[in-house]
């Protein structure tokens, strides 16, 4: 369970990063949202996958 927990915070932590770089090149706020919420799902995927692979 704290796997999962830490997963999402890892993954929350790179969509703010993604989304302010992202946000930082002029983008509009709909098209920011739109980009670190395709990097946090990518990125808890990627969590959930290694995980699974060393757990």
């Amino acid at each position: 369970m704290l796997y999962l927990i830490v997963s999402v915070l890892f993954s929350i932590i790179v969509a703010l990063v993604a989304g302010m770089i992202f946000r930082s090149t002029g983008a509009s706020l709909g098209q920011t949202i739109l980009y670190a919420g395709g990097a946090l799902g990518g990125t808890f995927i990627i969590c959930l996958a290694v995980l699974n692979l060393l757990l």
